[in-house]
């Protein structure tokens, strides 16, 4: 992804498709779903629009990010906190990308 002149995030952002488990503070289980992206500041998801979560609610991840060698692949689990920053609707409107901001930005190696 190239970043345009006019680009204003922080943090460069990866059109990554990856398994994700959304959980509240107390630990339950929210939603699964997957990335529609991923920057080491957040992540962009696709969520069914009956299960939108509002707006500010701090919420914990669990992506499941591929990793690959020339001989290996693996799923490396990456766990934080975040809070929902935005959502917009999809196309087909059964469903809604959500943006969260991480808590603390983290160093996802994904520029190799």
């Amino acid at each position: 992804m190239t970043r345009t002149p006019d680009e204003r995030r922080a943090y460069r952002r990866f059109d990554l498709t990856c398994p994700v488990v959304v959980t509240d503070n107390a630990g339950k289980e929210l939603l699964r779903t997957k990335t529609l992206n991923l920057s080491n500041g957040g992540a962009l998801l696709t969520i069914p629009a009956k299960q939108t979560i509002p707006l500010g609610q701090p919420v914990h991840i669990d992506v499941r990010l591929g990793r690959s060698t020339a001989n290996t692949f693996m799923l490396e689990n990456i766990s934080t906190a975040a809070s929902i920053l935005r959502h917009e609707p999809m196309q087909d409107h059964s469903s809604v990308a959500t943006a969260l901001t991480f808590t603390k930005s983290m160093k996802l190696g994904l520029e190799a």
